[in-house]
């Protein structure tokens, strides 16, 4: 029955910091309309959609994959997992970086709508 509380709390606790995050995400709309242009906004919020969206890419699932196969092991096998997702997680990382980084004028083009915005 102690697992099962366990559960619950890490679970209320995660849900509470997730459902924090997203409120004060809204309550701060009316800060960045009243200090962005529109153009400006919707850059921002273009950028911050491909931020969430290379994440998922980037981990291509192995958070919880980890999470799945490190309680399954011991000691010496939950290294190697741990191991093994830091550094494919790493390599990911650093290819999608470098795509991004050549590919940073077509996707400024495209998701921003000005080549000249490829800075951000």
């Amino acid at each position: 029955m102690s697992r099962v509380r366990s559960l619950f709390k890490s679970t209320a606790i995660y849900g509470a910091g997730d459902l924090f995050n997203k409120v004060v995400g809204f309550l701060l709309i009316p800060l960045y309309t009243s200090y962005l242009t529109p153009q400006e906004y919707g850059a921002y919020n273009m950028l911050f959609l491909y931020s969430a969206l290379s994440g998922i890419v980037v981990l291509l699932g192995t958070n919880i994959a980890f999470f799945r196969f490190f309680v399954n092991f011991d000691e010496t096998e939950r290294k190697k997992v741990l191991s093994s997702t830091l550094v494919f997680i790493t390599i990911t990382s650093a290819i999608f970086l470098f795509a991004t980084y050549i590919l940073r004028h077509p996707l400024a083009s495209l998701l921003l709508g000005n080549n000249n915005l490829s800075h951000l």
